[in-house]
């Protein structure tokens, strides 16, 4: 499964999603992460359709919010498997 994180290194929420991100994911070995920073990269984040950041992208789904608590992305992890 691939999950996309869309974040810039400008930003300390993203900091922060990724680090939840990358915990939650070291037991499912089948899980790459892609990142796509939105400043070097806006023309990619743009046509994914993100208008915010943190977001994380699962197949179509994506998730974003000011915040995303662990709490959160483990959630849109979990729904995304079944």
């Amino acid at each position: 499964m691939l999950i996309t994180l869309y974040k810039s290194a400008l930003c300390p929420r993203c900091y922060f999603a990724k680090k939840s991100l990358l915990e939650l994911v070291e037991k499912h070995a089948d899980v790459q992460i892609e990142e796509v920073d939105v400043l070097t990269s806006p023309g990619k984040a743009f046509r994914s359709g993100i208008t915010m950041i943190p977001a994380i992208r699962i197949g179509d789904k994506t998730l974003a919010s000011i915040y995303l608590s662990r709490k959160k992305i483990d959630a849109f992890i979990t729904a995304s498997l079944l």
